[in-house]
């Protein structure tokens, strides 16, 4: 069965009348009768009762009419909705960001505007404070594990014991990095310190930018300077390890305090 056969089929029951029917459809009177003629033939019985005077559903036709209209507005409804996800007007959107451009775009406006200008398109996303206390609780633990193998294993370290202080702490680096990309914070969507700086220079407006907010990119430059001071003292008057029990002491205080935005309906919490 055609739809197009169907269409026609609407017309002439609309006007019980060939000629005008054919006129709505903007084909020959021969070609629509052809059509229904073929459709009666599908379905095997007559669909019209045809005198000299008028034509007439029948009982067949009856039962076809509004079968066929509500067929034809699920298709148009179909291509309706296919139409919005090609026009951008309805959908899901899954988003990606190369690590070169993820310290020079702040996420939270471009994010912002792309739902103001489509708002039918729905995020892939969650809330924020449950993404930011699982990534510390992961981290944490991963951390722990290294500050374990660290101070089990003698100094230097080497073999299994290195591989397995790389393995930790990389991964734990990578927690670090997914989830600062999946809350999107302003400058705070890599742990490249190269980058960081480089955002500054680039946006400042000696350079032609729009001044790019740098207290939170000093700041970030501040923290990421003064860990890697605290770690390099305690490495050298102390023991290797030190390092790592004070950044797991730090995560757990960041873990529990994270713990409260994960039932927190804050702005900031809510979902992207």
């Amino acid at each position: 069965m055609d739809l197009r056969h169907l269409k026609y089929f609407l017309a002439v029951a609309e006007t019980r009348n060939f000629t005008q029917a054919a006129a709505s459809c903007y084909v020959a009177q021969s070609a629509l009768s052809q059509q229904i003629a073929r459709l009666e033939k599908d379905v095997g019985t007559a669909l019209f009762s045809r005198t000299s005077r008028a034509v007439r559903l029948t009982a067949a036709g009856e039962l076809l009419e509004p079968l066929a209209r509500r067929i034809l507005a699920d298709v148009d409804n179909a291509q309706a909705a296919l139409d919005d996800l090609a026009g951008l007007r309805r959908g899901r959107l899954r988003l990606g960001l190369v690590q070169t451009l993820a310290g020079a775009i702040d996420m939270v406006e471009v994010m912002a505007e792309y739902h103001a200008l489509h708002p039918g398109i729905d995020w892939a996303r969650a809330h924020r404070g449950r993404v930011l206390h699982l990534a510390l609780v992961l981290e944490t633990v991963l951390v722990l594990g290294s500050y374990v193998v660290a101070q089990t294993a003698a100094a230097p370290y080497a073999g299994v014991v290195r591989y397995a202080l790389i393995a930790l702490l990389g991964l734990g680096l990578g927690v670090q990095n997914a989830a600062s990309r999946a809350l999107a914070v302003p400058d705070l969507t890599t742990t490249v310190l190269t980058l960081t700086i480089t955002g500054i220079a680039s946006d400042s407006r000696a350079a032609g930018g729009n001044g790019g907010k740098p207290g939170r990119r000093v700041l970030s430059v501040a923290a990421m300077f003064l860990g890697a001071l605290v770690g390099a003292v305690t490495v050298l008057h102390g023991s290797p390890a030190l390092p790592l029990l004070f950044a797991a002491v730090l995560l757990v205080a960041a873990t529990a305090a994270a713990f409260a935005m994960t039932r927190s309906d804050g702005s900031w919490t809510a979902p992207l």
